[in-house]
């Protein structure tokens, strides 16, 4: 499986007053996949053959969010992004099939369908002293909404199952003012799988994990900036099913 997406965002912010500050956005979001599978042959001791999907599309999704500041060291965000979804137009290849299968190989025009998942946020933030800012975030991500990759072609198609559950997503940071030039960053975030352990399959072999943050900022001069980062991810061991 390979899948490749572009999110260009216009977005739109209005602050209300000195408490609430809110914002909506529109995505146009490309995306570009290929998605192969083996099919036997009758003989286990012929090669498989092969089937692959590759195309491509455009498709929309919005997001909105609102930033309340009951006091001026204490920030709280909220945000909704929707779900999206995607109808990629391409080619279905079905190739090395042999014998009494041989009819079956063929390039046709296909389209595949699937929605990739919602996700809504709430955070905030703490000034806690001149140097020192806390923050805080959980997310509940709707990947319930990728269910299943649907295939269609001339004389035929397929619907790949996936089966994913929703999820809920913690994580905590904090940001450190070294001095007016530079300020230091950290932050661990816990991300567990979507994918259920009865459904689960080389196609994405995702796991539980946890991630890992450093960065830091520098005030090179009064006009430029420098952001820096490094992020390990943690994942978990997971079995796949057969």
């Amino acid at each position: 499986s390979r899948l490749l997406t572009a999110d260009v965002q216009a977005t739109v912010g209005y602050h209300v007053n000195e408490y609430v500050d809110l914002g909506l956005g529109l995505s146009m979001v490309y995306s570009d996949a290929t998605l192969t599978s083996a099919m036997p042959n009758l003989s286990p001791l012929l090669p498989d053959g092969r089937q692959s999907l590759s195309g491509d599309g455009w498709d929309f999704g919005w997001t909105v969010g609102a930033q309340v500041h009951p006091t001026p060291d204490f920030t709280i965000g909220a945000s909704y992004r929707s779900k999206v979804e995607h109808d990629l137009d391409g080619n279905v290849l079905v190739a090395g099939l042999v014998g009494p299968l041989a009819p079956v190989n063929r390039e046709v025009g296909g389209s595949a369908a699937f929605t990739t998942p919602w996700i809504a946020t709430l955070g905030a933030r703490w000034q806690a002293t001149d140097k020192l800012a806390l923050n805080a975030q959980v997310q509940r991500i709707g990947w319930s909404e990728f269910d299943a990759i649907e295939v269609n072609f001339a004389g035929g198609g397929e619907s790949l199952r996936q089966g994913y559950k929703d999820v809920t997503s913690g994580g905590v940071g904090l940001d450190y003012a070294v001095n007016d030039r530079l300020t230091l960053r950290a932050g661990v975030q816990y991300d567990p799988t979507p994918t259920p352990d009865g459904d689960r399959t080389a196609r994405v072999p995702d796991g539980d994990r946890w991630l890992y943050g450093v960065g830091a900022t520098g005030q090179i001069t009064d006009s430029l900036q420098v952001d820096a980062a490094l992020a390990y991810i943690d994942f978990d061991k997971s079995a796949i099913a057969h």
